[in-house]
């Protein structure tokens, strides 16, 4: 499973398994080889990640530091290592919302909603008049209190 996405990798292929290194290895090479820097993600994941790494955008890691760091709060992007990924992203059908910061940063580094900017919103989604008002009230909500009430009812909006 893509420590991002949470999306399947393959099992014999390796265009589908790549091994990430977490804080870019552009930017710090001295932690090539750190066992905490790797993890498995998708094809997709790897392409977009990498090349945002390219224009120095986005910084995963919060701090200049000498020795990799042992903790989750130095990292902006959800760490596999150091978080537990559904404490900051839930994933709705297919959709992803940020429950914290970091979780809302990992989903703009990896574009997660891809699926949502390429193909738009599933009928099943729009049809569904609970679940946009919810939606909307998510995205707009001006406090963290106000999204997790929007949250709890696109979730309910949501169930069979």
């Amino acid at each position: 499973m893509c420590a991002y996405c949470r999306n399947p990798v393959s099992l014999t292929s390796a265009q589908n398994a790549h091994v990430e290194h977490i804080a870019p290895k552009s930017k710090y090479l001295k932690f090539i080889f750190e066992p905490k820097n790797l993890c498995v993600i998708c094809a997709d994941c790897s392409a977009i990640k990498q090349n945002q790494e390219v224009l120095d955008s986005p910084d995963t890691i919060k701090r200049k530091t000498r020795r990799y760091p042992r903790s989750s709060s130095a990292f902006r992007i959800v760490h596999p290592h150091f978080d537990k990924w559904d404490d900051h992203i839930l994933k709705v059908h297919g959709f992803f919302v940020d429950r914290t910061p970091k979780g809302h940063f990992t989903i703009g580094a990896c574009v997660l909603n891809r699926k949502l900017r390429q193909f738009g919103w599933a009928p099943s989604l729009t049809d569904n008049a609970g679940a946009v008002k919810a939606m909307h009230d998510l995205v707009e909500g001006a406090t963290i209190q106000d999204r997790a009430v929007a949250l709890a009812l696109l979730l309910k909006a949501l169930s069979p």
